[in-house]
């Protein structure tokens, strides 16, 4: 999303260095992509494999969140969208003022980040809004509920934020 630190010569390093090394096929997409939902339809977009798994910067991820989502997905072979979960505490009174009247302080809600969904679905319902900062997600879940796809929240897949959830002033 237009990252103006300089993560994204960090993970260009890091997919130079490893490219060789890995099976899966790993993607820095920058260009054109000052949202978060664009940066995502983007990555869809050029996507190979039939899985896409999101994440996002500011939130902490278990080092086995995606083996976790592959082990439900074996149980329930029909599954198409395994959601995790964001845990919304904030850091400072301003934040956990503002996670209280939006998300509710220290609650597990499922969120894009920490899901993995099969690509087919994108083919079905659209991608994400362009050009938005919020709500696409909220909007494509409501989606995906009403067309009925099949998807379960992982409770053992769940990420929280490192600092901040909306602002410290």
């Amino acid at each position: 999303s237009s990252s103006t630190d300089n993560s994204s010569s960090i993970i260009d390093g890091w997919i130079k260095k490893n490219k060789n090394k890995l099976k899966t096929r790993f993607l820095n997409v920058h260009e054109g992509s000052t949202t978060p939902s664009s940066s995502k339809n983007y990555g869809i977009l050029r996507a190979t494999s039939p899985w896409i798994a999101f994440m996002d910067c500011g939130l902490k991820f278990q080092n086995d969140w995606l083996e976790a989502h592959c082990k439900l997905i074996k149980k329930f072979p029909t599954l198409k969208i395994a959601r995790g979960q964001v845990n919304t505490l904030g850091l400072g009174i301003i934040d956990i003022s503002a996670v209280c009247q939006t998300y509710g302080y220290n609650r597990l809600r499922p969120c894009i980040p920490s899901t993995l969904v099969s690509k087919d679905i994108f083919e079905q319902t659209g991608l994400f809004i362009w050009g938005r900062r919020a709500g696409y997600d909220a909007v494509w879940t409501k989606q995906t509920i009403n067309q009925k796809y099949e998807s379960k929240i992982n409770k053992n897949v769940v990420v929280k934020y490192f600092k901040t959830n909306f602002s410290n002033s």
